[in-house]
């Protein structure tokens, strides 16, 4: 491996002490120490009360205390040292062992580094045990996996060889953003086939950089590109027979049963689907990079759940209620914190046959939320968490097709419905209708339903435990209403047929 002067300098300097006097263009032509001149090496020899290191063009670096033998018997050790490290990088990149090169380069450097895919899923990262003194965005990485939205269009990259894409850039973020204590460095782009793959990263926390590292980054990047490369091919996406089902006209209901095999679900499963928007793309990124990262986040933090894209929209697909999950909702909000997205709920419904209307629930609970001037003007961490039961009184007033309207009816008012017409368990379902239309007075329901005031309160208790919606909001009281009003009259319809 050829070196340059400043390499050389750079893993001498934390071993002993040097006097550095290098051009900043001296170039990595270096093939070995000599102790008489040769092209292209190191000459090693005594001068005064030191012994020089000089390189080509007059490069030099002083070594005290030693003599002129051991000088050159330690040169040629870093000569050494650097051909291990780069066949033990060629060995790692055909393992795929990236934690070993994070941890054999990062001595070299002296600084944290960062590998990541073209979607900026981190391949691996330096240990950094006190995650306090680095910025917001290496904790952000740290904890998720994946690099924000913010800093891939917040961070500025200075190329070190104008129109060199290939080369190295010095990174910074710019001014006025939301991360603390920003890092700059230098990072290289990797590329395969012409296509970004990935990128190594430098971040300057313990020392500032130079050309020497500057120059070893381009030779890891170098070692990289062709197996991150490879593997982003590999990674490309697939056939989804359940984008084929949500979206399609028709669909392969074998590869579909297996998909849903996978993740362990049947169609009479308790569906739900979120979507993921990315906002602030006048920032300049582009929104299919935005939806990858946003996809690929998801994925990499909830593999249970199923991820697809769809127009401007990332689409989870779950058999969990997500806006109850705190784990989810914890994420999701810093996640909006930090990279200035719009996230909105569908309601949580049985069976597969109603994921289309699932669908339009988080479209519409997305576009309504969106335009809710009332939403922009708060400063709350969930103002972007749309919730659709928010607005759907109007969506189920609005949906000309009944099977939208009957799958947008409260899924707890479905269930005391369902235990009135077929189990004829009918207290849940009247008594709560019977309370709202009595403007929550447990004296006047008891009334109506004769019955005592006690057993009303406890009856309410029940619901309100399957229910968990505040009967104080009057829009909720109006679509739990609704919702009711809608399941009646399609049993009117069914009865008239």
């Amino acid at each position: 491996m050829k070196l340059s002067m400043w390499m050389i300098a750079n893993r001498l300097a934390p071993l002993m002490d040097i006097r550095a006097s290098i051009h900043e263009d001296a170039k990595p032509i270096l093939n070995s120490a000599r102790l008489a001149y040769a092209t292209n090496c190191v000459h090693v020899f005594a001068e005064k009360d030191y012994v020089v290191y000089e390189g080509e063009g007059g490069d030099r670096i002083k070594i005290y205390n030693l003599s002129v033998l051991e000088a050159f018997e330690i040169l040629q050790g870093v000569f050494d040292y650097y051909q291990d490290w780069e066949l033990r990088m060629e060995e790692d990149v055909r393992k795929g062992d990236f934690k070993d090169i994070i941890e054999q380069t990062e001595f070299i450097f002296r600084n944290p580094l960062l590998i990541t895919d073209s979607n900026t899923k981190v391949l691996a990262m330096s240990r950094v045990d006190d995650l306090e003194t680095m910025d917001s965005e290496w904790q952000y990485i740290a904890r998720y996996g994946y690099s924000s939205l913010n800093s891939i269009y917040q961070i500025e990259y200075d190329e070190l060889e104008p129109g060199n894409k290939e080369g190295c850039a010095r990174f910074h973020w710019k001014q006025n953003v939301e991360n603390a204590n920003p890092f700059h460095g230098i990072s290289k782009t990797l590329y395969f086939g012409g296509v970004e793959c990935g990128r190594v990263s430098v971040v300057e926390r313990n020392r500032k950089t130079n050309a020497g590292d500057v120059q070893l980054l381009q030779r890891l990047g170098q070692i990289l590109q062709p197996y991150v490369g490879i593997q982003a091919r590999r990674q490309e996406k697939p056939e989804n027979p359940m984008y084929d089902y949500l979206f399609e006209q028709s669909w392969n209901q074998e590869a579909l049963d297996r998909q849903l095999s996978r993740f362990g679900w049947t169609e009479d499963e308790n569906f739900q689907i979120v979507l993921l928007d990315p906002v602030g793309m006048e920032n300049g990124m582009d929104h299919a990079k935005a939806q990858n990262v946003i996809a690929n986040a998801i994925m990499h933090n909830f593999p249970a759940c199923l991820v697809l894209q769809k127009g401007p929209d990332v689409v989870i697909l779950t058999n969990r209620n997500l806006y109850r999950d705190r784990v989810f909702q914890t994420f999701l909000v810093s996640f909006t914190e930090q990279n200035s997205i719009y996230s909105s709920f569908s309601l949580q419904v049985r069976g597969l046959e109603n994921l289309r209307s699932l669908y339009k629930q988080a479209s519409y609970a997305m576009q309504e939320g969106r335009r809710d001037k009332r939403l922009a003007e708060e400063d709350d961490l969930f103002r972007h968490l749309l919730r659709f039961t928010s607005y759907a009184s109007r969506y189920i007033i609005e949906m000309p097709d009944w099977k939208d309207k009957i799958c947008a009816c409260h899924p707890a008012v479905v269930h005391f419905w369902e235990l009135k017409v077929r189990k004829g368990k009918s207290e849940p379902f009247d008594t709560l209708k019977t309370f709202l239309e009595s403007e929550r007075s447990i004296q006047r329901t008891a009334t109506e339903m004769y019955a005592h005031r006690n057993t009303i309160t406890y009856r309410l208790g029940k619901i309100q435990s399957t229910l968990k919606e505040d009967l104080d909001d009057p829009a909720i009281r109006q679509y739990l209403l609704l919702s009711m009003m809608i399941l009646e009259m399609q049993q009117e319809k069914n009865e008239r047929k």
